[in-house]
């Protein structure tokens, strides 16, 4: 996941290569539509166990000083 949002976009700029970003930005937005996907299934088939688990987990980035 970091590979995609920082290395790639970096080495894009440092290359001056708009492809590499182009690719990193639709690479994330990929990213962001199926998370959510991957969401519906998960609770189709966990259900409340997976809702539990979500309240507690930040969906995208770990984040320590998240509130539960």
């Amino acid at each position: 996941m970091s590979l995609l949002l920082l290395l790639l976009p970096g080495v894009g700029l440092v290359m001056n290569s708009w492809i590499v970003i182009t690719a990193s930005i639709v690479g994330y937005l990929l990213f962001r539509k199926f998370i959510h996907e991957e969401d519906e299934m998960l609770e189709r088939i966990f259900g409340d166990e997976y809702l539990k688990y979500r309240e507690g987990t930040p969906m995208f980035f770990p984040n320590p000083f998240w509130k539960k």
